[in-house]
């Protein structure tokens, strides 16, 4: 073997690790950096169309490392639309998957222990916001270390199943608000309103619910729209929102918080 030929063998050895390509999807671009710590791969998706991109990161051990950060960026629709996209991202360590699920932006970050990781990025554009199928770009590295001192990352209600916003119509009226599982959701931020400002005094409480028993979480007077965070107890699987004030309709919206 000429040492020109025993180059290029390398080079597509090289390319070849860690990705794990959706033979569905015929628009992905990938690359592998020389460096056999970090790993990338690029590709495109589109609104409302299923399918996405698949990063596979295995054998992590041999690094030397055993935290990770997985980072997102992301050219949009051209058109200056919105997409909704959800990674679902796999820490294995000794075989064993431990999974969070973030919605995906420019600059978003999560890390985790890991000796594998594995990255699916889907399109969850709701069908009415897809605006005929719009094309967008996102990119996912992978590189030993823990994120930067950035907040938490957030996970979209609405790309998980959730109506994104809840209408407490009268007083007394209450929902129930599921909490994302198997996702890593530690908190929300839950921004509250009411349908008049002229009225001092409209009250949303929120309550978490877990095997029967609920844990207070806040009650608070609004005058402005406010946004609350709220950390989640271990076990909760709903919360649990009322309309206490008198005259107006309450309504609030929800965006998950995810540890990592």
């Amino acid at each position: 073997m000429t040492p020109r030929s025993l180059l290029l063998l390398l080079f597509l050895t090289s390319c070849s690790i860690g990705q794990d390509i959706d033979p569905m999807d015929q628009h992905h671009i990938f690359s592998e950096d020389a460096h056999p710590r970090t790993w990338s791969l690029t590709g495109k998706l589109k609104t409302g169309t299923p399918g996405g991109l698949r990063v596979n990161a295995p054998n992590l051990l041999a690094t030397g490392y055993s935290v990770f950060t997985v980072k997102f960026g992301v050219l949009p629709p051209a058109n200056g639309k919105g997409f909704n996209a959800l990674a679902t991202i796999t820490f294995s360590i000794n075989g064993s998957p431990i999974v969070r699920k973030v919605s995906v932006g420019s600059g978003v970050e999560i890390s985790g222990p890991a000796d594998a990781i594995t990255v699916h990025v889907d399109d969850v554009t709701p069908a009415a916001y897809a605006n005929n199928g719009q094309d967008y770009q996102v990119t996912c590295a992978i590189a030993p270390g823990t994120r930067a001192n950035s907040p938490y990352p957030t996970l979209d209600d609405v790309s998980v199943g959730g109506s994104g916003i809840y209408v407490l119509p009268t007083t007394g009226a209450t929902t129930s608000i599921p909490i994302p599982q198997d996702a890593g959701v530690v908190g929300a931020w839950v921004s509250a309103i009411t349908t008049s400002a002229a009225s001092l005094n409209p009250t949303t409480t929120i309550t978490a619910a877990s095997s029967g028993v609920t844990t207070n979480l806040f009650e608070t007077g609004l005058t402005d729209p406010m946004v609350h965070f709220l950390p989640i107890p271990p076990g909760a699987i709903n919360l649990i929102a009322g309309n206490r004030d008198t005259t107006n309709i309450n309504a609030l919206t929800v965006l998950w918080v995810v540890d990592g």
